[in-house]
């Protein structure tokens, strides 16, 4: 058979004027019968009693237009609280972050404070440090104005029952400088003793004499004398049992010893 019959009016189509979908079903129907079907659906799917109701509650809404306006007002309302409560909520985050950014920058601000006292700190501790270098400057000057009458004499034997003031006046002239007693201010073994293991009364290392001279161009001519004899030994003196070269140098002060030390071993 090469047509398709129609389920309602029994209409035989030609299949190659029907569509591909419609040869394989026992249900087809041709376009006035699917017209019609589609007509009377809707009033299979709406009972008439339900299509009444249905035209009463929309006559009952067109007669009351009141009805309609009050659900929107409370559907409004519903909206407005919602929208005021996440209003809320905003404002309370509003105002946490608002205080939270006051804390913020009251510490920024204490930042900057400290900050700026730290540079004012650091700027005063560096002009304490210059006027304490200038002052440490002036006292080495005055220190070294103060020595200018004072001679050290070194590789003199040390002992416990020594006079140094017999000594230095021995060692004076012995480069040829005649002192007495009264031209003498102070002299001293400069420095801590060191003792042997032995506790001879020998020391380990001869500590310097530092002697002062009551006028400084006394002390000038004893330099002068010093450096003129270089070879001056204790021999002939009685000072020390044996006979050892002394030396006879100014006072330097501490700074400048460390300095002169320093370039000798640096020469070493």
């Amino acid at each position: 058979m090469d047509g398709i019959k129609c389920n309602k009016c029994n209409v035989i189509l030609h299949k190659l004027c029907s569509s591909p979908d419609a040869r394989n079903n026992p249900k087809w129907m041709c376009k006035a019968c699917k017209v019609k079907h589609a007509k009377a659906s809707p009033a299979k799917e709406n009972p008439p009693a339900q299509r009444k109701d249905d035209n009463k509650i929309y006559q009952d809404v067109e007669q009351q237009p009141e009805l309609s306006l009050v659900h929107e007002i409370k559907m409004l309302r519903s909206e407005l609280s919602s929208f005021r409560s996440e209003m809320s909520r905003l404002s309370a985050l509003v105002s946490t972050l608002s205080t939270r950014l006051d804390s913020v920058e009251e510490r920024v601000s204490q930042l900057e404070d400290a900050s700026c006292s730290l540079e004012a700190a650091n700027e005063q501790v560096l002009q304490n440090r210059k006027c304490i270098e200038v002052l440490q400057q002036q006292i080495d000057v005055c220190d070294q104005h103060n020595l200018l009458n004072d001679v050290e004499i070194t590789g003199v034997n040390e002992n416990s029952a020594e006079n140094l003031l017999h000594v230095t006046i021995t060692l004076a002239q012995k480069v040829g400088i005649t002192i007495d007693e009264r031209d003498i201010v102070n002299v001293y073994r400069r420095g801590a003793r060191r003792m042997t293991e032995s506790n001879t009364g020998e020391h380990a290392r001869a500590r310097p004499i530092v002697m002062r001279l009551t006028r400084r161009h006394l002390r000038d001519e004893l330099l002068h004398a010093a450096r003129v004899r270089r070879v001056a030994d204790t021999s002939g003196t009685g000072v020390g049992e044996q006979s050892r070269r002394f030396y006879i140098n100014e006072v330097a002060h501490e700074s400048k010893s460390f300095l002169f030390r320093a370039g000798k071993a640096r020469k070493k």
